[in-house]
């Protein structure tokens, strides 16, 4: 099980990558709630949320614990109030769908070299019917208690990769909440089983105190920072980002993924557009940048930083996040990557030799052209950046 491989250090990252990809493709493939029941209604998911602060109380005696769940409780309710027209909108829009209900990693089993999902929630089909983002955020918050924040930041991004549902993003802070204290809530009944130990007592006491102090980290105001990259095609900007995204919670964006999704392919098809034309056309880049802003914001307004992965051969491409930033009042910050052209030809000719699917459809005829047509970091950039030779 994946919380055996975590209690043992066994947890690595091939093991993350292969979570995100089974919950997007269930995700993306189970079945979505008929608009005729009340499943995933914001009263209906708002239930469940007090019940857990409700059930939880009454078993406290520490006066700081109950002041601290209060505190949460008293977040929730805000948070709620702030994002009903968004549980609705999810709704309306299909993102609730039959769900495993209580995805962590205990539920979780590798066999072979493949993560599989077990023991779904069959006994309440509101706790498994419901928004996606819910069960993602069950997942993130399991990582993060067992002390694998950076495993976390890569499962989200690398799932929001594979759906798009960076909209969900919106909600995402309230499900993790109800997702921690849910955790909590069963840890604290387990104290009125008969026969326990007191060290066991004291051992499920800690494992409760976790739960809520994560909860209580989680909504403090995190201040997210908007970084883009720029450099030519085979430069390392899509390996260095990835790299980042775990030490810095960051929700990394791939404008390769992005363009193909805007324009309805899969991030693994050929489009064969060739150089400036189809989805690589000028019109279509405009597009998809903008797009990108779009995307930029939602992941900034849930508390993540957001780091934008496309070339930004041009300034007013660079501008548009620049201006953003200013707008939502966070920091910019330039990754600028250099290296030789001959490496650049040899990275090129590799990935594509490597991985003929994969979201890069950049060859050495786009890399000459993308040469002639590259407008370096004019003075007034420079101070936002930091320049990284990757030869």
């Amino acid at each position: 099980m994946l919380s055996h491989l975590s209690s043992q250090n066994l947890l690595h990252k091939k093991h993350i990558i292969g979570m995100a990809k089974e919950v997007a493709e269930f995700h993306m493939h189970t079945d979505v709630a008929s608009k005729e029941v009340d499943f995933g209604a914001p009263d209906s998911i708002h239930y469940w949320t007090k019940d857990n602060f409700d059930q939880i109380e009454p078993y406290l005696k520490d006066r700081e614990d109950l002041a601290l769940l209060r505190n949460i409780k008293d977040w929730a309710e805000r948070e709620y109030r702030k994002i009903y027209i968004q549980l609705q909108n999810r709704r309306s829009l299909g993102f609730v769908r039959e769900c495993h209900g209580d995805m962590h990693l205990g539920n979780m089993v590798l066999i072979g070299e493949k993560v599989t999902i077990f023991h779904c929630i069959d006994f309440n089909e509101h706790l498994r019917w419901i928004d996606v983002i819910s069960e993602v955020a069950f997942v993130v918050m399991d990582l993060h208690e067992r002390k694998h924040s950076d495993y976390a930041n890569q499962f989200l991004s690398l799932y929001l990769q594979h759906t798009g549902d960076y909209v969900g993003l919106t909600v995402f802070p309230y499900y993790f909440i109800y997702r921690a204290i849910v955790r909590a809530k069963v840890a604290m009944l387990r104290i009125t089983q008969n026969k326990l130990t007191v060290m066991q007592i004291e051992e499920i006491q800690k494992e409760f105190k976790s739960y809520i102090e994560l909860a209580e980290h989680y909504i403090e105001r995190r201040k997210a920072t908007i970084i883009i990259t720029h450099g030519l095609s085979g430069s390392g900007k899509s390996t260095y980002s990835e790299l980042l995204v775990g030490p810095i919670s960051a929700i990394q964006i791939r404008s390769d993924i992005e363009r193909k999704r805007l324009h309805g392919y899969s991030a693994s098809e050929n489009t064969a557009s060739g150089i400036n034309k189809n989805i690589y056309s000028q019109r279509s880049s405009k597009e998809t940048y903008k797009h990108l802003a779009t995307i930029a914001e939602c992941i900034i307004s849930a508390g993540h930083s957001v780091i934008v992965d496309a070339c930004f051969l041009q300034k007013a491409q660079r501008d548009i996040f620049r201006e953003l930033a200013l707008e939502l009042q966070v920091p910019f910050i330039i990754l600028e990557f250099k290296t030789t052209v001959d490496t650049l030809k040899q990275r090129i000719m590799a990935r594509r030799n490597k991985d003929k699917n994969g979201p890069s459809e950049a060859d050495v005829d786009v890399l000459n052209f993308q040469l002639k047509n590259y407008l370096p970091l004019e003075e007034d950039e420079k101070i936002h950046s930091l320049t990284f030779n990757t030869e």
